[in-house]
This record gives structure tokens, C-alpha cells and sequence, in this order.
């Protein structure tokens, strides 16, 4: 048997005791996951990392994120383990009564932004329910789930419970963009009734820290890009960055950078001495797939008077087999509950899904082509790493398809026939390709809309709610800032005008789509494939996968592009 005790704070598990070496290196086998960060890493190449991420320290410790996967660890193998002390960590015997009561009284009389009333699904209360007896953990929940509304049961129940208060008990809340701050702000507001209600302070975009509207509320909604500037360890990385660039610097210029040292040094010393993260005691992640990431490990890490702590995200599973998905509920939590995109249409709660693979045909006659091909079959004797032959096949490729005037008009002419409104997704932002496509629209459509990383968030909230009060309205917008959790209702196509093959953008960025609105039973995703018998027609086929796994209709057509000339 292999024991287990909670250590530093109950931030850890560690083993304390085991029968045979066996059992503990089988442990530790299952806690080492491949990265996927290992494919073309030259530290792999070079035998410097063998491409793994390992989950348990050399002395047995697991972060308490991690104790579910001892007991898969457990089952899987069939070694006996026992983690002593994790009942207590947990709320198993939540009263599932009273809790269902004081939901029903929490939305009482709500209603949304069109006066209807606001009746949480089944799996709304469920999501919210595991979350308070878990204390600690993660959920995917297809998008279009309505995750905001599982957050402010969550939340509210806590604040009943006094775990919540405007006192050093506060709530955060960290979205992944600026546009969601006001969003899930607004939200919140909206959902307050007399049972419950909410002083909200927000941090992103125009919205700036203000430390006594922070102290006389209860919740905190803000980006972890913008929370992470109140982190001491994150001002001293800038504050190294501007001291080299002040060794650096001439004379002249010297003295403002003296200025900006000064106040950061002076920023430094208040963000220690405040400790902003301190003063939470409840953490929410939306999208927590991005917790891997370094920025909100620090986040997450410095929040040390956490008493709970939950996760949503479209998609945590799909790393299943990388170390990504060990990252994310280390992080956060065990993933409790899994609720798919196939689940929402069933029951009504989201429009059905349909693909139309769109299989773009070339002028195979034309010079670039046969240029393309004879070098794809002929050219790579002439590179000396075959990493490189491929980044230059892709460059080629890419070029062919940024140039075709023939694409460009046949995007045109798809949008104009298509009725009601259209969401077109683009990648490169560099060679500016969304905005030739937006100026071809404009020549017969004025409600076109280009967003990128670029465009303020006052305008991109501007564009979408254009969008949703008009038909006829085109937003053209990069996968980056338009993928995930913008709350788009009133869209009925949607464009992949390039090529990816990342699950989770493909998987977000159908989500905008499916928002339920009442007259809306389907959504189109015209997906383009140039078939050009290269690196776009295998990221199709990773993406039809993904499209049959989530069992959406699936169609294809060929269109010939010389016929858009």
C-alpha cells in the first residue's frame, strides 16, 4: 500500500510510506506525462530533455491538485493507495436539498437582457454543485454552457456561506481577455437579486486599479495579463529589463529612465507590502486550459489563503494524453465533470452544428504551382535539416494562398450569398490577409467589421453589438482574439478563411456559434481547404477529426477558383 499525507497548508501531497519499490516507481512512471512542447525541440535533439514533464518531486510530493490522479493511479494498476486527511479538504456530504432550495431562491424573479425569465439548466446547478463539494477542481463544459451563470451560483452560494465578503474573503474571477472583463461583470450585476448581491470591481482595458473600490467589494473580475503586473516577481523582471536598458542608454536619455526605475521600484514595494493576492479566498478560472501558462501558475501560486478554487473551460481533455492536462488540474483542480457539445444540441440548449468542407481547387497549370510541386518532390536533398525544408514548404504554400485574387473573391462572393450574419476567422495578422479580405467585402457590404490584437476593446465590443442588434453584419476577426469566450449570439456562419490544426482554437472557435437564440436552430461552419496537396490538406484532415469526434454533420464540395477570377 502506498500512503499519502497533506502537507504545507494542504498545498501538497506527499507519500509517507510504502510496501515495495515496485509500487513506488510505478508512481512515479504515472506521474511523468510527454509534453508537447518534445516535437521539434532542440534540447530533445540534443539528449538535454527527453521530453516529458515529471508531476512528482524527488522526495514525493503532488500538488493537491493532483490527488484524483492517485486514485486513477490506484485503479489503473491496482496498487492500494490512501490519502490521509483529503476528506477534510472536501465538502462529499454537501447537503444537495438546502443547496438546491437556495438556488431556486438566488434567481427568483431574474430576468435577462429581453425580460425572459432566467431558469438555470440541470446541468448549470449540477456544475456548480460538484464545484462546492469538490472545493478544488476543474469541468469542460462545451461552450455555449452558459459557464458565467454556474460561476455566480458558485459564487453566491459562498457569499451566503460567508465564505465570501467584502473583507480580505474577496472572490476573483480571471478571464482571458479585456472584452470578457465588462462581459462577465455585467453579467453578475444582471443575475443579482435582493437574495444576493454583488459590488464588483473590474481590472482590464480602460478599466484601471482602483484600490478603494477594491476594498469595499466583494469580487474582483479582471485578465490574468492585468493581475499579473501586481505580482512583486513580475515587476522585478521589468524592473531588470529597464535597469540593463538604462546601462545601456545614452546620457541624454538616462534621466526619464531614472523616472520610470523609480516608480517601478515604488510599485515593487506597494504590490509587497499590499499583496493583493492575499486577499482572496475564492479563485475562478474561465478558460482554464490557459492555466498551464507561466503567468497564471504564479497567479494561482500567490493566492495562498485560497479556501476554494474551480475551473471552466471548453476544453481541458483533449491534452489528455500530454502533460497539459496534468498542468491544468495541478493547477486547479481534478476534472469532475465533462458535458459535450453533442449534449447541447440533444437537448435544445444549442443550435445543431453543421460543417460544409469547402475544397478549394488551383489553376494546377499555373507557374507558382508547378514551381511549388517540383520543389516539394525535388528540393529536399538541398536542405541540411528537414525541419527547415518543411517551414519553407509551408512559407510557399502560404504564399500561393495569400496571393490568389481568385480566393479572395470567391470568400467575397460565399459572405454576400449567405443570409443573416457571419463571423470570418483569419490567422495571419502580419501579411495583413484579414484586411484584404475585409476591403473585398466592403465593396458591397459598408457593416464590415476588422478586428484584431490591434483594435481597442471599446470597438470590438462596439462591433459585437452591432452584430447582435443588426442581420446583414460581417466581423472579420483573427482566431486570437475572436476564438474564445466572446459571448456572440446573433451569428449564423462562420468562415475559417486559414488553415489551423490546434483543437482547442477549432473547438472555441465553433463555440462562437453555438450561443442559443431563439430563432437560431443551426449554424454553417465553412471550413476551406486549398487543395494543394500540402501541409493545408493534413491540417483539414486533424480537423475533420475533430469535427466527427464531436459528431457534428459533416459535408464536403469542391468549388474551382478559376472561375472567381
Amino acid at each position: 500500500m502506498l500512503k499519502f499525507k497533506i502537507i504545507e497548508n494542504g498545498n501538497f501531497i506527499k507519500l509517507d510510506e510504502f510496501d515495495l519499490n515496485l509500487e513506488r516507481n510505478d508512481l512515479f512512471k504515472h506521474f511523468r506525462k510527454k509534453s508537447k512542447k518534445a516535437a521539434f525541440n532542440v534540447m530533445v535533439d540534443r539528449g538535454i530533455w527527453d521530453g516529458y514533464d515529471s508531476f512528482i518531486s524527488k522526495d514525493g510530493r503532488i500538488a493537491i491538485g493532483l490527488w484524483k490522479e492517485i486514485e486513477n493511479f490506484s485503479k489503473v494498476t491496482g496498487h492500494e493507495c490512501q490519502i490521509e486527511g483529503i476528506e477534510k479538504r472536501l465538502s462529499l456530504d454537501l447537503d444537495r436539498e438546502k443547496y438546491d432550495s437556495l438556488v431556486d431562491r438566488l434567481l427568483e424573479d431574474v430576468v435577462d437582457e429581453r425580460g425572459n425569465p432566467i431558469v438555470p439548466r440541470d446541468y448549470q446547478v449540477e456544475g456548480a454543485y460538484r464545484a462546492l463539494k469538490y472545493r478544488f477542481c476543474t469541468q469542460e463544459l462545451a461552450t455555449s454552457a452558459g459557464k458565467t451563470l454556474i460561476f455566480y451560483i458558485y459564487n453566491s452560494i459562498l457569499k451566503i456561506g460567508g465564505v465570501i465578503s467584502s473583507e480580505n474573503k474577496k472572490s476573483l474571477v480571471i478571464v482571458p481577455n479585456v472584452s470578457l472583463v465588462g462581459q462577465t461583470a455585467e453579467k453578475f450585476e444582471m443575475y443579482s437579486n435582493g437574495e444576493v448581491t454583488w459590488k464588483v470591481s473590474t481590472i482590464g482595458g480602460d478599466d484601471k486599479f482602483d484600490q478603494d473600490l477594491f476594498e469595499s467589494s466583494d469580487i474582483l473580475i479582471t485578465t490574468y495579463q492585468s493581475l499579473i503586473n501586481f505580482h512583486p516577481d513580475s515587476l522585478r523582471s521589468k524592473l531588470a529589463k529597464l535597469n540593463k536598458k538604462y546601462n545601456k542608454a545614452k546620457k541624454d536619455d538616462r534621466e526619464a529612465l531614472q523616472r520610470q526605475i523609480d516608480r517601478l521600484k515604488e510599485k515593487i514595494q506597494w504590490a509587497k507590502d499590499y499583496d493583493i493576492f492575499s486577499k482572496f479566498s475564492v479563485v475562478n478560472i474561465d478558460e482554464t486550459h490557459k492555466s498551464r501558462g507561466n503567468s497564471i501558475q504564479e497567479i494561482l501560486i500567490a493566492c495562498t489563503n485560497w479556501k476554494y478554487r474551480f475551473g471552466l473551460s471548453g476544453t481541458v481533455k483533449i491534452d489528455e494524453s500530454f502533460s497539459d492536462y496534468f498542468k491544468v488540474q495541478e493547477n486547479v483542480g481534478p476534472l469532475v465533470m465533462v458535458l459535450s457539445a453533442k449534449h447541447l444540441i440533444d437537448h435544445g440548449y444549442s443550435p445543431n452544428i453543421k460543417i460544409k468542407i469547402v475544397d478549394l481547387k488551383y489553376d494546377e497549370t499555373a507557374e507558382s504551382i508547378q514551381k511549388y510541386w517540383h520543389l516539394k518532390e525535388n528540393g529536399k536533398a538541398m536542405y541540411n535539416n528537414p525541419k527547415d525544408f518543411g517551414r519553407d514548404m509551408l512559407a510557399l504554400e502560404r504564399n500561393i494562398i495569400f496571393e490568389s485574387k481568385e480566393r479572395l473573391n470567391f470568400i467575397s462572393s460565399l459572405a454576400q450569398k449567405l443570409e443573416k450574419n457571419t463571423l470570418i476567422l483569419f490567422s495571419d495578422v502580419k501579411n495583413e490577409y484579414g484586411k484584404q479580405i475585409q476591403r473585398n467585402l466592403q465593396e458591397w457590404n459598408q457593416h464590415v467589421y476588422y478586428i484584431d490584437g490591434e483594435v481597442d476593446s471599446t470597438d470590438r465590443d462596439q462591433y459585437k453589438d452591432i452584430m447582435e442588434k443588426n442581420d446583414g453584419v460581417i466581423i472579420v476577426a483573427s482566431y486570437g482574439t475572436f476564438s474564445t469566450g466572446i459571448d456572440l449570439k446573433n451569428v449564423f456562419h462562420i468562415i475559417f478563411a486559414e488553415s489551423t490544426k490546434a483543437e482547442i482554437t477549432i473547438r472555441q472557435s465553433i463555440g462562437r456559434g453555438m450561443r442559443k437564440l431563439a430563432e437560431k436552430n443551426r449554424v454553417i461552419v465553412w471550413d476551406l481547404v486549398d487543395q494543394l496537396k500540402g501541409y493545408m490538406v493534413k491540417h483539414s484532415e486533424v480537423r475533420e477529426e475533430i469535427y466527427l469526434d464531436q459528431s457534428f454533420e459533416v459535408k464536403h464540395q469542391e468549388i474551382e477558383l478559376a472561375k472567381f477570377q
